[in-house]
Parts: structure tokens; C-alpha cells; sequence
């Protein structure tokens, strides 16, 4: 019978440690691969929360001029309330992103 037969006994045996060593390639080839995706996105992530950081400094900057500005504007041109109206207009048409 096959069943008894050494060269059937020695393919199946060739054929499973083949089995094994492929699936051994296969795990170690996936944990390389989620590795180097885990670590290129945490560069990414690093790299994207830097330039919002820098972002939102340069934002929060110009508010800070502007306000400086606004309030030495007011100052200058007193409490009548045309000349306020007018400043505000100007502000708000000079910076679009404070309305």
C-alpha cells in the first residue's frame, strides 16, 4: 500500500516541514511588513501634529498683532462711534478670517 510506502512517508514529511517553513516566512514577512507601517505612520502622525502646532502658533501670532493693532487704532481715533465703526469695518475687511 501507499500508506506504507518510505518515499510516500518521506514527500509528506518534506511537504509539511515545507508547509511550516512557508508559513514561518509568511508571519515573519507580515509582522516585518505591520512594522515598518506602524512606524511610517507615526512619523506621519509626528510630522502632521508638528505642522499644526506651527500652525495654530502662527494663527494665535496674528490675532495677538491684530488685537495689538486694533487696540492702538481705537486709542488713536477715540470713542466717537463713526470712527470705531469704521475701524471695525477696516479690521474686518484686512483679516477675512475674523469674521
Amino acid at each position: 500500500h501507499w500508506q506504507h510506502s518510505l518515499r510516500m512517508r518521506v514527500l509528506l514529511a518534506a511537504t509539511a516541514v515545507l508547509v511550516v517553513l512557508l508559513a514561518l516566512l509568511g508571519t515573519v514577512f507580515y509582522l516585518g511588513a505591520r512594522a515598518e507601517l506602524v512606524e511610517a505612520a507615526r512619523t506621519e502622525v509626528d510630522g502632521l501634529t508638528e505642522q499644526t502646532a506651527r500652525s495654530l502658533a502662527a494663527m494665535l501670532d496674528s490675532v495677538q498683532v491684530s488685537g495689538r493693532t486694533l487696540a492702538a487704532s481705537s486709542s488713536a481715533v477715540g470713542l466717537q462711534p463713526f470712527n470705531l465703526r469704521a475701524l471695525l469695518l477696516a479690521t474686518l475687511s484686512g483679516d477675512p478670517d475674523i469674521g
